[in-house]
């Protein structure tokens, strides 16, 4: 799935259970923990969830399925014993982004009894302290009618994050020329543990960028302490242009 599904999915009103999701490559591995009839906490894991190549329907995106399984095995507190652990199928599983959003459609099926849930990322805290930093890296715009000038320097060139004036703002400058550098003034949003950063950026004369060129956001962000990635949209007064970015910690 694109953006990568990894994490905890919940549904806010509804406090109690959830989904974790974890991908790899083309196979999503998923568990699900719920209630049982009797009140009491069960949960169930599809292996091997992956693309159906059929949209749910016109609202809701690519559909990804797999068989949903109820497990038993030893005692927690005895010795490992592989031999206890068995596999029971009990139903399916399917997940699907909801058009144009990053909210999860959950559709899954347990012994006949079929549950349909809208769900968002859970998130518990941040990486935007982490993106202060210098890095090695570059836009690399896939669509563009901006030319190879402006905010697309030349590869690779050097992003500097400084901390802005809030704890979410977060200011990136990088080198565009001998004498030109361009300035991105962003706020950051954590959204499970993926980010979204975004802002004015303005270009110019290294310590003087007068000139207002538009909006860059940063979506899908990945932000570790060895690096950032993501998917930047540009728009802007005479061009628009998308592509990737990302950098790698100095």
């Amino acid at each position: 799935m694109n953006p990568d599904p990894t994490g905890l999915w919940f549904s806010p009103q509804e406090s109690g259970w959830g989904l974790i999701l974890t991908q790899q490559g083309t196979n999503i591995f998923a568990a699900l923990f719920s209630y049982g009839a009797d009140g009491k906490a069960t949960w169930w894991v599809a292996s091997n969830v992956v693309d159906t190549g059929q949209p749910v329907n016109l609202l809701v995106g690519e559909a990804f399925a797999g068989t949903l399984y109820s497990t038993t095995g030893p005692y927690f507190g005895a010795p490992t014993d592989a031999t206890a652990v068995s596999v029971t199928p009990v139903g399916s599983l399917r997940v699907a982004y909801v058009g144009g959003t990053d909210r999860l459609s959950l559709s899954y099926t347990v012994n006949g009894v079929t549950v349909e849930k809208a769900l968002e990322r859970e998130t518990w805290s941040t990486n935007g302290a982490q993106l202060s930093g210098r890095y090695t890296g570059g836009l690399f715009p896939a669509s563009s009618a901006c030319g190879g000038s402006g905010i697309f320097a030349a590869l690779p060139t050097t992003f500097t994050a400084t901390p802005g004036a809030s704890p979410a703002s977060v200011r990136f400058t990088w080198g565009t020329g001998i004498d030109t550098a361009c300035v991105l003034d962003s706020t950051y949003t954590q959204t499970g543990q993926l980010g979204t950063l975004s802002g004015l950026v303005q270009c110019g004369p290294v310590g003087n960028p007068i000139s207002t060129l538009g909006v860059i956001t940063l979506s899908a962000a990945s932000v570790s302490p060895t690096g950032f990635s993501g998917f930047a949209n540009f728009t802007g007064n005479s061009c628009t242009a998308g592509g990737f970015i990302g950098g790698v910690s100095n």
